[in-house]
């Protein structure tokens, strides 16, 4: 087990206090749940991301707030990510407005559930790291640039799925991975995995073992 992870798990823990495993606190409050997923160029269409952000666990008919940051930490610039965010809507027709330049308002459903999907194009890339780039084998998610946070819900764990293109093999984050979900990843809140650089696709990956640690 890498460092890293190590440090994730221990920060989980003083978050759960004395819960049996470190990710029993995931189960707790609101769930958020991120799903991702590729689409690649054709005939009549540029290549473009569709994430879909899956909530439960609020308020009956709760207001809930959603931001997409218009800066990635490191990148020491203002890039506006928001911007680029395309067709914005819920589940069920439920209206959603759109308050700012960067912020959208949605109603939770009566159990206090809602899913919201938008779209994303390729976009700039930054001064140093690529933001969403889909291409025909891979694609690359810099977390700012792809997902929007709830307001208010930031300290809040969060669950990450990735659905691969035909022929494409696996997704790869610096997150814990869940156990037996392929491709689903697990985040103790917004920060980290939005500090979680992802690549998903079609390539070759070798693996060895220095000091008793396994690297891929």
């Amino acid at each position: 087990m890498g460092e890293s992870k190590m440090r994730m798990i221990s920060r989980l823990t003083l978050l759960c206090g004395l819960a049996v495993s470190p990710f029993t606190c995931l189960a707790e409050g609101p769930e958020i749940r991120y799903v991702v997923t590729p689409m690649l160029e054709n005939i009549a269409e540029a290549a473009t991301t569709r994430v879909t952000i899956k909530l439960s666990g609020f308020g009956g008919n709760e207001t809930i707030k959603l931001q997409m940051p218009v800066w990635s930490p490191g990148d020491y610039r203002v890039q506006s990510h928001n911007k680029y965010v395309q067709s914005v809507r819920a589940k069920d027709d439920t209206e959603v407005k759109r308050v700012d330049d960067t912020t959208w308002q949605v109603q939770a459903n009566q159990d206090g559930m809602q899913e919201i999907t938008y779209n994303l194009p390729n976009t700039p890339p930054g001064f140093f790291s690529d933001n969403v780039t889909v291409k025909n084998k891979y694609a690359f998610y810099n977390g700012p640039a792809t997902y929007m946070y709830v307001v208010g819900h930031k300290q809040d764990p969060a669950e990450i799925s990735f659905v691969l293109p035909t022929g494409w093999k696996k997704a790869f984050m610096p997150l814990e991975p869940k156990p037996d979900s392929p491709n689903t990843f697990l985040a103790p809140d917004y920060d980290t995995l939005a500090d979680s650089p992802a690549v998903v696709g079609n390539y070759e990956t070798r693996e060895f073992t220095v000091l008793d640690k396994l690297h891929t």
